[in-house]
């Protein structure tokens, strides 16, 4: 028996001791004394199981222990990680607990990580080195050349940011997925005819369909924004906190200006513009309702309206994105008058959801009576994992600082652009576009 297990086996011990004094007192009419021994039975029971809890981990752990492969480092590596396998965190808090320091392998890696006089103090504090839970470099028996990048690639170049497209509500909201295309023209093909399928007698034939696909193709779109500062402006709050500050504030304009595009932009209308959601759903000839404004029985009516029993079986499967002045008439709608249920909580509890976007404020439809809204039914019966709806292709996205450009005047330029493609609704069926009346 291993002195860890000679350990455990005391405390579980001890514990079963107090278990029966604890069923003795409880069995009793209790008195103001024996209901204080209670309470500190309950103490000496938790420390106990606590302690016994770490013990037993550390057992399981030297029960278990791991092979780790060393080739291909050096002496003194290896060391270091055959040490770092056989020691534990458990180590060094059973050490603590017990007052006492540490031993064996975790004082072992320790002075090998830290030397001898840093671990004296570490091992003296009860502390654990801080080397203990850097990874573990893995080293395969192959080991290939490999040609690294050029140490300067060029200043103009700065790291790609892909947190860019976090700003988006209709990537969020609407479910559209950003594929990467590495050049050219992308290219997306959805079965246009199913195959059809009938029940037949014996012998019978199965109808045979002619299948179709349909391809849609979009070309890159540059959207791209710059800002400008001069060299005193940056001697006087300090470069990296005036140029970080500006390129997160450029990030954020752009993520704004991806979002719009997705929601309403029209190659139509501008043709460097990618098309956008409202560009590709037809728009509804009627508001909702046809007088008056919005209320909560009409927003309940337009969830209902999209169970279509394929992209949606229940209205749980429903999620509404619409302008802020429609969220908020919506939103704040009563069920009744004596109720204080709104719409708002209707349709937390009940739906997918409810959201709203600015930028879908500034699309007056139906004699500037309406304001859209996006329905999207993310319901698919029977498809074992979501089913991609829609799409917006990216290019890549660079971000470059144009250290030269101005220098006469002491002058910096930061600029970053995106390259996207047209929004490629791959299940029409699973969107559909409502217009909320928010005026009488």
């Amino acid at each position: 028996m291993t002195e860890d297990q000679k350990v455990l086996r005391d405390l579980n011990q001890d514990l079963k001791e107090l278990r029966g004094e604890q069923l003795s007192l409880a069995s009793k009419d209790l008195t103001d004394e024996s209901k204080a021994r209670l309470q500190a039975i309950a103490g000496e029971m938790k420390d106990l199981e606590f302690r016994a809890g770490i013990i037993e981990d550390a057992i399981k752990r030297d029960d278990q222990a791991q092979t780790i492969h060393v080739g291909g480092h050096d002496a003194e590596t290896r060391e270091r990680i055959e040490l770092r396998g056989r020691a534990s965190v458990a180590g060094f808090i059973r050490a603590r607990m017990q007052g006492r320091i540490a031993g064996g392998a975790e004082a072992e890696f320790t002075v090998a990580v830290a030397g001898k006089e840093r671990a004296d103090a570490i091992l003296n504090d009860g502390a654990i080195p801080l080397e203990f839970f850097e990874p573990v470099a893995s080293r395969g028996i192959e080991e290939r050349a490999v040609t690294p990048s050029p140490a300067t690639v060029g200043v103009n170049m700065q790291p790609i940011a892909p947190a860019i497209f976090a700003m988006s509500s209709a990537m969020t909201h609407l479910h559209v997925g950003m594929p990467s295309a590495e050049s050219g023209t992308f290219a997306q093909a959805r079965i246009s005819t199913s195959v059809t399928a009938e029940a037949k007698a014996k012998s019978a034939a199965v109808p045979q369909t002619a299948g179709a696909l349909s391809v849609t193709t979009t070309v890159p779109h540059r959207v791209g924004g710059s800002v400008q500062f001069t060299l005193e402006d940056l001697a006087a709050v300090g470069v990296s906190n005036f140029e970080s500050a500006f390129r997160e504030n450029l990030q954020i304009a752009l993520g704004a200006e991806l979002d719009r595009l997705l929601l309403e932009g029209d190659s139509d209308a501008a043709a460097a513009e990618p098309s956008g959601f409202l560009d590709l759903i037809a728009a509804p000839t009627a508001t909702v309702p046809a007088s008056g404004t919005a209320g909560f029985g009409d927003g309940v009516a337009m969830y209902f309206a999209q169970v279509d029993g394929v992209f949606a079986t229940e209205v749980k499967h429903v999620k509404l994105l619409t302008g802020i002045a429609a969220y908020r008439l919506l939103g704040a709608a009563f069920r009744s008058d004596e109720d204080s249920m709104t719409f708002s909580d209707w349709a937390e509890s009940n739906t997918m959801g409810l959201r709203g976007t600015p930028r879908l404020d500034d699309n007056d439809e139906l004699s500037s009576k309406g304001s859209p809204g996006l329905f999207y039914k993310g319901g698919m019966a029977g498809v074992p994992s979501p089913m991609t709806t829609a799409i917006c292709p990216t290019w890549g996205q660079v971000m470059i600082e144009d250290i030269y450009t101005g220098a006469t005047k002491g002058q910096r330029s930061a600029t970053m652009s995106v390259m996207v493609g047209d929004l490629i609704i791959v299940q029409p069926a699973a969107y559909s576009r409502v217009s909320i009346r928010t005026t009488s």
